[in-house]
């Protein structure tokens, strides 16, 4: 699972992407890693 329990992955338009977190932020250093691997593992 690439979000916590409580956090909102919403698509809100052709390629745009947002991620709530209501209740606690993520570290930015942990979220830009694990974002770039889970871009990179849906690659072709």
């Amino acid at each position: 699972m690439s979000i916590r329990q409580g956090d909102v992955a919403i698509r809100y338009g052709g390629d745009e992407f947002a991620i709530l977190f209501p209740y606690k932020g993520p570290r930015p250093g942990d979220f830009a890693g694990a974002a770039a691997e889970i871009h990179e593992s849906n690659l072709p």
